[in-house]
């Protein structure tokens, strides 16, 4: 009797069990919902990056106004790395903030989606802790990974959604820290 109950608590665990596989693969059909529902309701824009040479420090807002704003300090406009919402919609699952933090010595711009580690930060000279944005915790349809990379003999901290562009880091100075979050590739909605 006791060998049955067993054996039928183990055929049940075994049908519910979550499937397993590589991070990245997605089921549209199943995880668009999610990633679909917060693209329409989140009011996205663009995470633009800047750089400057003279300070070796990246920065990254999704205001234009800001960005030129750091231009006149002599930041130079660089790509836009994918889209974060400005907004968080009430039926959004694993939406999270994304925090900046910057380093008043060395002028790096740091920034985390984990509280944790954004008050770990603070703790260590980091000052200005602020959401700029949102983007999804997991991966889902229309989502693809920002990757944070940090080089410490300069103290900058780079993020990037181009996987070439993180290889070319990591063969430089840059080690990588892994995915940060995950942000929108496009506003069309037809890609979800």
């Amino acid at each position: 009797m006791l060998s049955t109950l067993l054996l039928l608590s183990l055929l049940a665990t075994a049908r519910t069990a979550p499937q397993t596989g590589p991070i990245e693969q997605i089921d549209c059909q199943r995880d668009s919902v999610k990633s679909c529902s917060c693209k329409s309701g989140a009011a996205l824009t663009p995470l633009r990056r800047s750089w400057n040479g003279d300070l070796q420090d990246h920065f990254y807002t999704p205001s234009r106004d800001e960005q030129l704003n750091y231009v006149g300090l002599g930041y130079k406009v660089e790509s836009d790395m994918g889209f974060i919402a400005t907004a968080t919609p009430g039926d959004c699952a694993g939406i999270v903030p994304i925090y900046r933090m910057s380093h008043v010595e060395s002028h790096d711009h740091f920034y985390t989606t984990s509280y944790i580690e954004m008050l770990n930060y603070l703790r260590s000279y980091y000052i200005e802790s602020t959401a700029i944005g949102y983007c999804m915790s997991g991966p889902g349809c229309g989502l693809i990974p920002l990757h944070r990379l940090t080089n410490w003999t300069i103290v900058d901290h780079l993020y990037t959604i181009d996987d070439a562009e993180k290889d070319r880091a990591m063969q430089g100075q840059y080690d990588y820290n892994g995915i940060q979050c995950y942000v929108w590739s496009s506003l069309d909605a037809t890609d979800c």
